[in-house]
């Protein structure tokens, strides 16, 4: 095997066509880079070069070697240190919003690795309001946002590659008429009083997981307000209303008095990451390919 530091030791001389300057360049002895060359010789067969009192010239062999190897050493020593800019950028913070049942599920699995491969680069999760959580996004409050997949996807914004997908599902009281049906059609939905959310949630964020109407055109009464996820709990462990809502509303929203039903005949809600188009830091690209949406080819 030739080693590194004997290739840099024949480019150096070949360059410098003196054993003494070459060795000055490598900050060796002359010694040191005569033996050097000899054992890479001996490693190759052949002789590199012609050496006299008074000159060093290059062989036959060693011109041709030194063609090969310049263009192959210079890219090696770029990818190298391609390598410690992008490990010395990925340090620092990556900031992720969230919102209520969005940090969960394959996201966690990927911030995880993304933790593990960049040790001195932290994820900081920061909850943002369902109101509107692509403004902190769009203004640079955040780096990136794990959401719901919008219906269309916001101004200026990237929608990446899905990360999982919940299944739709009607959260209702323990003692609730449906629950020993185990599941509910979405046209038999608009027969319960739903819960409303009035201005507290982002339109397009709402029919993400709500649909206005049912496939055959039925609306959705929407007529109890709730004001947070809390009072939803409250308001359906009471019977008051139920709540057409994700499977993660299992980890997040019940206790003993509330539990949830299948809605099989309504698409799963998409799960995905969002983050501006001009945004290009290392950071965001590297998670971004981490979570299946490389940017210009990043992996």
């Amino acid at each position: 095997m030739v080693e590194m530091r004997e290739i840099e030791a024949f480019l150096a001389v070949a360059a410098e066509l003196h054993f003494g300057r070459a060795a000055q360049r490598l900050r060796v002895t002359t010694s040191h880079v005569s033996q050097t060359i000899r054992t890479l010789e001996r490693r190759i067969g052949g002789q590199l070069l012609e050496r006299t009192s008074r000159r060093v010239t290059l062989t036959p062999l060693g011109r041709h070697l030194r063609e090969q190897l310049e263009p192959a050493h210079a890219q090696l020593l770029a990818a190298i240190a391609a390598a410690r800019q992008q490990a010395a950028a990925l340090r620092g913070e990556l900031r992720i919003g969230y919102h209520s049942m969005t940090a969960g599920g394959t996201f966690a699995a990927v911030a995880g690795r993304f933790e593990d491969e960049h040790p001195e680069c932290a994820v900081s999760l920061i909850e943002v309001p369902l109101k509107d959580p692509y403004a902190p996004l769009a203004q640079g409050d955040i780096d990136m946002l794990v959401s719901w997949r919008p219906v269309e996807a916001p101004p200026g914004l990237v929608v990446g590659a899905i990360l999982d997908s919940q299944p739709h599902v009607l959260a209702v009281a323990a003692d609730h008429p449906l629950v020993t049906k185990g599941e509910i059609s979405i046209e038999q939905v608009p027969d319960w009083p739903l819960t409303h959310t009035g201005e507290a949630i982002h339109p397009a964020l709402l029919r993400a997981i709500v649909p206005a109407a049912t496939p055959g055109g039925r609306a959705l009464r929407r007529a109890v307000t709730s004001r947070s996820l809390h009072d939803t709990v409250r308001l359906v462990a009471t019977g008051r209303a139920v709540h057409l809502t994700v499977g993660a509303f299992r980890a997040y929203g019940l206790d003993d008095r509330v539990t949830t039903i299948a809605v099989p005949d309504l698409p799963p809600v998409d799960r995905v990451l969002l983050w501006r188009a001009d945004d290009r830091s290392p950071q965001v690209r590297q998670f971004a390919a981490k979570a299946g949406t490389p940017i210009d080819g990043e992996v």
